[in-house]
């Protein structure tokens, strides 16, 4: 499940299971996306895959121990050529009954000015 920057997108994400809590309510997470920074780069520029987690304000995906972050530090090194690519998380997997990962985008621009 992914939610592309700009998308229409639930006010709510709740992630449920089948399992109950200690209170024998059904587990689950519940996201709510109210900040987001903005795109970060355009999708056309030839450095936007380094920072191709940009392009989400959410996403969900299985949880591998390869995948262990949405980037890397060594991105800035080649930008042209990233260590970690996000898109190559995105790939239509089924998430049903799973361990997942919600790899939320939130935040805030700041852009300094004179006044």
């Amino acid at each position: 499940a992914a939610f592309p920057l700009g998308s229409t997108h639930p006010r709510y994400l709740y992630l449920a299971s089948n399992q109950s809590n200690k209170w024998g309510h059904p587990r689950g997470y519940r996201i709510q996306t109210l900040s987001f920074a903005g795109e970060p780069l355009p999708q056309n520029s030839s450095m936007e895959r380094a920072f191709s987690w940009g392009r989400y304000q959410l996403a969900v995906t299985q949880r591998k121990e390869e995948e262990p972050s949405s980037t890397s530090i060594y991105n800035l090194n080649d930008p042209w050529t990233p260590t970690v690519d996000f898109t190559d998380f995105i790939n239509n997997e089924t998430v049903a009954g799973q361990d997942l990962v919600a790899w939320v985008t939130a935040g805030f621009l700041h852009i300094p000015h004179a006044e």
